[in-house]
């Protein structure tokens, strides 16, 4: 069994982590970064333009858009490689996200663990965690 004040001391460790996590999970949150975007739009655009550069290259009485095909293939790569990157990057915050959130339940649970032997024996004032619920002031009974 460890002291009170060692048991104090990961009390107030794990709560300021827990607070880190909470803004990192607000901060991705707020952003709207937490869920799958839609990227149809840049796609539906891509596919556009390759139906211009189709009807160029396929057809022998445009050989003098030549340039313009081969600049359109070049524009649709950099428009391709964008949509991917924010694919990517959009799957790399929603599994931060789910991260987070998994560590945020783990050290709630750390936390209730530490206060809850902390607590063990302690009356009224002397208990720690009562900021985050008052009614533990009265053990709970509220």
């Amino acid at each position: 069994m460890a002291s009170d004040a060692e048991l104090r001391g990961q009390y107030n460790s794990v709560k300021a982590d827990l607070e880190r996590y909470r803004r990192v999970r607000n901060g991705i949150s707020s952003h709207q970064l937490d869920h799958r975007r839609s990227t149809s739009d840049m796609e539906d655009y891509i596919d556009y333009i390759e139906s211009i550069v189709h009807i160029i290259d396929g057809e022998s009485g445009y050989f003098y858009l030549e340039s313009a095909s081969s600049k359109l293939k070049q524009h649709k790569q950099v428009l391709q490689d964008y949509v991917d990157f924010v694919r990517n990057s959009n799957s790399s915050f929603i599994d931060l996200y789910s991260d987070v959130v998994a560590k945020i339940s783990s050290l709630e649970y750390q936390l209730e663990s530490i206060k809850t032997e902390y607590n063990k024996g302690k009356k009224f004032f002397d208990r720690i965690g009562l900021e985050d619920n008052p009614a533990d002031f009265f053990g709970g009974l509220l």
